[in-house]
């Protein structure tokens, strides 16, 4: 059953005027702006169909080819309509004339297709005879000052900044589809204005329709959707145990804590031996704390671009096709956003990355599916080629969760963790392997502090004890070069002056007793913090910290909600619509099991004057003609997405 339901919306008679001879003319022949009503009169009946939002709260419906799709209806501001604007252009794709109308619902429907009804008459003026226009493009709560193209192909190139108007109401414009309702016949080749509305001469009446007896063939259904994408997380289904022994509090609110075995090295482990030393199963306790939406398109286009697909275009490969065009919904679940097609510098400048730190993802997390915080973004699409890096999906180049969590112990207390050489130490023993990895058997490669202890047998010459550099004398910093969360180790204080020995000396004290003194050199600071970096400089040995058991995740989002044939058929390879956000659609993410600990954040909070770590729309003449027609907003299709993180 299609659960979109429509609704006839009524509104006032208002003037559409079409260019009059003096009015100057614009490339393609259309004018300016409406100017002053003359000529022919005619009327347009506007008939708005809605997603029902007092009746079930989702439902669904089989595609062509038995994909189940799922819907759930628009509600709120979701629904809310301040203006309608229709654009005209004739049979040529020129630009004609518009005009705006709208008026709330009044009644209710009658079957299950209508929800509410009214009368929406728009006015055509300044036509000449039945030279009426060939199609109609439909924006409600149209931008502010909003010029539309001259051609039908400069409307569907219209790109604006938002999914919403200024006021903070949702765009909605004319759903793109390739169907029989808007192809036209060009030297026995079938082409479609798939954003437009097709009209004929049945659409136009010489008199005020009886609105209670109207004819339906003179109706023109209109279709529209929202540009907007909605995104939401829920953890409803997480199968981790949920830890009934202590809660972590974050800035004065408790949050459950879900139980996760890993391998933690830490001094009160067991040492295995080998590589591993150290290292056994521990129980942690992670609590997931909040979320944000990142790397989506700045802008959108006013219009969904199908560019030069049509209804038979086939997206996948052998083993992965799925059906993206649904013409008797009047649907696509594909298109071409406003960074489709861009790469590298190209792409990084199209899309929104928030520099998110790793306490501004406070979205809340819901705990039913669509319970919880809301985002809204504009729809962003690429060809699978462009969102790869290295043999992966890169979730600096297509739109992604960032999940926020923190690991702890099992009274809630977080727990300092570095995740060293592929294993997660805490933060004592991280310090203590990284110093091992680097001391040397000879000990003028290694550099130490010393302090004086005796004098020789003169009573003068002093007698150091030479200390290598340990635990103590270090701490953690920032490895900014090697991204979020990287850490090194550097001396705790750069006013000491360290040493490097560079031989022995045995001598012989008055008494005759021998005793070793060292022959060493100051160096700086700067040298010491420079060999203790080696420890953490290279790929396989960088560390990641997770301060205060500050991690995230990150999730890159599937649009292709893994319709049976495309699981059936599954390969590594990344196919077209598999991953991206397409307008009018939700995407409902549910973590379902956390596996392993995310990636660590060393800064989370500003540090003295250290910021935190970023996370990258007349009156007629006779006489007059009416046109009676139909705008049905679409319901959100709804994506729902699970993963094990």
């Amino acid at each position: 059953m299609n659960i979109s339901k429509k609704i006839l919306l009524g509104a006032s008679v208002l003037a559409m005027a079409a260019c009059s001879s003096e009015e100057p003319l614009v490339e393609g022949g259309a004018t300016e702006a409406p100017g002053k009503p003359s000529g022919d009169v005619a009327y347009l009946n506007v008939r708005i169909n809605a997603a029902d939002n007092s009746r079930a709260a989702s439902g669904e419906i089989t595609d062509e080819d038995g994909t189940k799709q799922e819907y759930i209806y628009g509600d709120g501001d979701e629904n809310r309509v301040k203006n309608a604007y229709f654009f005209f252009y004739d049979e040529n794709g020129q630009y004609v004339l518009q005009s705006n109308s709208w008026v709330d619902p009044a009644t209710n429907g009658t079957t299950e297709n209508v929800e509410l009804k009214g009368q929406n008459t728009v006015v055509l003026t300044g036509l000449t005879g039945k030279n009426y226009p060939s199609w109609v493009v439909t924006v409600l709560n149209c931008p502010e000052n909003f010029v539309p193209g001259n051609t039908l192909d400069e409307m569907g190139q219209k790109l604006i900044d938002s999914y919403m108007n200024n006021a903070g109401d949702f765009i909605m414009s004319t759903s793109s589809y390739f169907g029989t309702d808007n192809s036209y016949i060009v030297d026995g080749q079938t082409k479609w204005n798939y954003f437009a509305t097709k009209l004929n001469t049945k659409n136009f009446l010489e008199e005020t329709p009886n609105f209670e007896n109207r004819n339906d063939e003179s109706v023109v259904d209109i279709y529209v959707e929202r540009l907007a994408v909605r995104v939401g997380v829920d953890i409803s289904n997480l199968q981790n145990p949920l830890y009934t022994g202590a809660k972590y509090n974050h800035n004065g609110k408790d949050y459950d804590l879900y139980e996760l075995n890993v391998s933690v090295s830490g001094n009160d482990n067991p040492d295995l031996g080998g590589a591993g030393a150290g290292t056994a199963a521990t129980k942690v306790y992670v609590a997931i704390i909040g979320w944000e939406l990142n790397a989506t398109a700045k802008r959108t286009n006013l219009m969904k671009d199908l560019g030069e697909w049509n209804g038979q275009t086939v997206f996948g490969d052998a083993a992965n096709t799925w059906k993206w065009n649904n013409a008797a919904y009047h649907r696509s679940y594909w298109g071409k956003s406003y960074t489709y097609g861009s790469e590298g510098t190209e792409l990084a400048a199209k899309l929104n990355h928030g520099d998110y730190s790793w306490d501004q993802l406070t979205k809340q997390v819901g705990t039913k599916v669509f319970n919880g915080s809301r985002v809204y973004c504009n729809e962003t699409t690429n060809v699978p080629a462009n969102i790869i890096a290295n043999g992966s999906v890169s979730p600096q180049k297509t739109p992604t969760v960032l999940l926020s969590a923190v690991v702890c112990d099992e009274n809630g207390k977080p727990l300092e963790l570095v995740n060293y050489r592929g294993v997660e130490f805490t933060k004592e023993s991280f310090i203590n392997k990284a110093l091992s990895t680097i001391n040397k058997t000879d000990m003028t490669q290694n550099y130490y502090t010393r302090e004086q202890v005796a004098t020789a047998g003169d009573g003068v010459t002093p007698i150091y004890e030479y200390n290598q550099i340990e635990a103590k004398d270090v701490k953690l910093v920032s490895s900014d070069a090697q991204g979020i969360g990287a850490v090194k180790l550097a001396v705790n204080d750069e006013t000491v002056t360290y040493y490097q020995i560079t031989g022995t000396l045995t001598q012989t004290d008055e008494t005759g007793k021998e005793y070793t003194t060292y022959q060493a050199n100051a160096v700086s600071a700067a040298t010491v913090n420079s060999y203790l970096a080696s420890a953490t400089n290279g790929v396989s040995n960088k560390a990641i910290a997770k301060t205060d058991g500050s991690m995230f995740y990150p999730i890159v989002l599937e649009h292709l909600n893994q319709p049976e044939i495309y699981q059936a058929g599954k390969t590594d390879a990344v196919i077209e619509g598999q991953y991206g956000l397409v307008r009018n659609h939700i995407y409902n993410l549910s973590i379902s099991k956390i596996k392993t600990l995310g990636d660590g954040v060393f800064k989370p909070v500003k540090v003295g004057d250290e910021g935190p770590e970023k996370l990258d729309p007349e009156d007629p003449k006779d006489p007059t003609y009416y046109v009676e027609s139909a705008v049905n907003i679409l319901s959100w299709k709804v994506v729902s997405q699970q993963v094990e993180i």
